[in-house]
């Protein structure tokens, strides 16, 4: 059995606990009626104000702010207080920007359900807002990722079509401000992975080189051996060495602290970070909805230098996620089943 398990902004019940009040520290989440699923989560993706879910199972799970549609749902029901099931049970990826969310099926096609002002839909400049709804179908599909109003689709051959605001560059080569339908990109080098922050996209070359492109105050990344990377809204992290290395905006803590910590594996969310190290999870950043979990020093503090326990326990941690504002610990039961 796995359990969900949120803190942070949740004043749209985006953390699926039943309640909209801010939390500290990790609270269960709540699977229709149950804190507890038999199907292990692996991929949590986070909107302004809403949360979806990915279960191995290809199920998706949505809570939170519904005012568009953007939990998969109809819009009738405004608010999820409590993660409920997507029509469908054949996803394979999924990601959400402010108020919209993209679903991608196995066989690749793509849906898409929200609201969005500049091309967030990719439904062409007449469609702003819609309930879930089929857009077009991806060849070879790989992965989604999607940030405040870009998003981005690649291919196994490597090939990226993305949509939305691209005023900053954010989506590549192009005179246009806004794509409103999925347009194949181009960045003018080959493209391993991507990330997407507020108004950039990361792109990774090669074993040791990724380049910013749209609007960020960081002018370079050094080469390094990459292990992992990926963005908050201003500030770029990156894996390399057994550590963290960290680029940009450290208004509110952002930037990696020095640590003798072992890093097994690390989560972003909008401007805090989380690290799994054995079976504990500890969080850094801006921590304004208590997203970083409780302070330890005597005066309450809403950003974090160093790196703050977010959990341990007996469960096993399976995985680590952060969101706007929010931080998610997924936990495997290891009470053995009879």
């Amino acid at each position: 059995m796995y359990q969900l398990l949120s803190c942070g902004s949740n004043g749209n019940y985006q953390l699926g606990i039943n309640n909209d009040e801010d939390q500290n520290t990790l609270q269960p989440s709540i699977f229709n009626t149950q804190t507890q699923i038999p199907h292990k989560p692996v991929k949590i993706v986070c909107g302004g104000n809403h949360t979806l879910v990915l279960l191995e199972t290809g199920e998706v799970y949505s809570c939170g702010d519904n005012t568009y549609g953007q939990c998969g749902v109809p819009k009738s029901i405004d608010k999820l207080k409590v993660f409920t099931k997507v029509p469908g049970d054949d996803w394979v990826d999924i990601s959400c920007g402010w108020e919209f969310s993209i679903l991608v099926k196995r066989d690749g096609q793509v849906f898409v359900c929200g609201n969005g002002l500049k091309g967030e839909l990719g439904l062409g400049k007449n469609i702003k807002q819609t309930e879930l709804v089929y857009s077009f179908t991806v060849e070879k599909f790989l992965n989604v990722i999607s940030c405040m109003q870009h998003t981005i689709i690649q291919n196994s051959d490597q090939k990226l079509v993305g949509w939305g605001n691209c005023r900053k560059g954010q989506l590549g080569k192009t005179t246009e401000k806004v794509f409103w339908e999925p347009t194949t990109l181009d960045f003018g080098q080959p493209v391993q992975k991507y990330c997407l922050g507020r108004e950039f996209t990361v792109i990774q070359s090669d074993s040791d080189t990724v380049t910013i492109f749209g609007k960020s105050s960081i002018t370079e990344i050094p080469k390094m051996p990459i292990s992992e990377f990926a963005a908050m809204w201003s500030s770029v992290h990156v894996l390399s060495g057994g550590t963290i290395h960290s680029f940009g905006n450290n208004s509110h803590d952002q930037l990696f602290p020095t640590t003798n910590i072992p890093i097994d594996g690390f989560a972003i969310g909008s401007e805090h970070g989380l690290i799994k190290s054995g079976n504990s999870v500890y969080a850094w950043g801006w921590s304004e909805h208590g997203n970083c979990g409780a302070s330890t020093t005597p005066n309450s503090k809403t950003t974090f230098d160093y790196l703050n326990k977010l959990y341990t326990g007996d469960e096993e941690v399976v995985l680590i996620s952060g969101g706007c504002a929010t931080s998610w610990v997924v936990v495997r039961n290891l009470i053995e089943e009879h």
